[in-house]
């Protein structure tokens, strides 16, 4: 496992308390091992959650350890999925290197965390939730079921994969499958604040909601799309490489998805010359022009587009 020497998730804080790579590597394989993969799961639910795990880490550039686990899986990954018929092996490999790495991530965080709060006690949970994406057998010690879930949608990739789901099957069983909808996205990196060094995260992110948010629903209804849902995320920032600035800000990503009921003169001519309203500018961000990406979903699995 000599390429995860380079493993930008770790901490120098963590390195600093002696908790080495391959510390963390090896409690990860502990926690692995102890489950037996009984069968991957072809419905649609089952490629949905894959989609959301697995796949985006395949299309994030930033996720070359996954990438390389997947393409070069070290022997005892291919021991877990050799059971497993040979068409299932590569969706399999994948699904166990993204929980090998989600349990790195649990255990390189306990190493930093308090002995004693609330913090520790979070990471306990999202560590002990059930994975999703194949059907799994619980054979380590201590008895085990699939309702063992932290439901920590914030944290846990696995609860958030649930949540998703959920939401998609409401969506479907109000609008429908195969509809037009309008998907709305705005990312705004931290720089672009001119509030001053005393505001906090919690306060660009209060202000961000509440007046930016807001404009970006008001944007949405303006071009005639009604109903729908909004997510707000925070994340690092990686303009830069980790290795130039390993100290990067944070960027705030905007997404609203709204459903067409009727096409209206503006939302015609959006899709005809890709231009479309403008978000108003805020003095707190400088007055820079907030750049908006629409995309108007429409045919067979358009829910699902928008939605994944």
């Amino acid at each position: 496992m000599n390429f995860f020497e380079d493993f930008d998730d770790v901490s120098l804080e963590m390195l600093s308390r002696g908790v080495g790579l391959d510390d963390i590597c090896a409690r990860a394989f502990r926690s692995v091992r102890w489950w037996r993969i009984a069968a991957v799961g072809r419905r649609p639910e089952d490629f949905m959650k894959r989609d959301l795990l697995v796949g985006s880490q395949l299309r994030d550039g930033r996720q070359w350890v996954f990438r390389k686990l997947s393409a070069e899986p070290p022997a005892w990954i291919g021991r877990l999925v050799r059971d497993l018929p040979n068409r299932l092996q590569k969706v399999a490999r994948q699904s166990v290197a993204y929980h090998f790495l989600h349990m790195a991530r649990i255990h390189s965080l306990t190493s930093v965390a308090p002995a004693n709060g609330s913090e520790r006690e979070i990471i306990r949970q999202v560590g002990h939730c059930w994975p999703i994406g194949m059907q799994l057998e619980w054979i380590g010690p201590h008895e085990r079921n699939g309702r063992d879930v932290c439901r920590r949608v914030r944290q846990c990739p696995y609860c958030f994969a649930r949540s998703v789901i959920r939401l998609y099957e409401r969506l479907q069983h109000t609008v429908g499958q195969e509809d037009n909808f309008v998907l709305v996205q705005l990312k705004i990196p931290e720089h672009l604040f001119r509030l001053g060094s005393d505001f906090t995260l919690q306060e660009k992110c209060k202000f961000l909601k509440e007046r930016v948010g807001k404009a970006l629903v008001d944007y949405v209804r303006h071009l005639g799309v009604t109903g729908g849902l909004s997510t707000f995320v925070v994340g690092p920032e990686f303009a830069e490489s980790y290795a130039a600035n390993p100290h990067p800000g944070h960027e705030f990503h905007f997404a609203v998805v709204g459903h067409v009921l009727a096409y209206t003169s503006e939302l015609e001519e959006l899709c005809e010359l890709q231009i479309g309203p403008e978000l108003p500018r805020f003095p707190q961000l400088g007055e820079a022009k907030l750049d908006v990406q629409v995309t108007v979903v429409t045919g067979p699995n358009s829910l699902r587009k928008v939605v994944f």
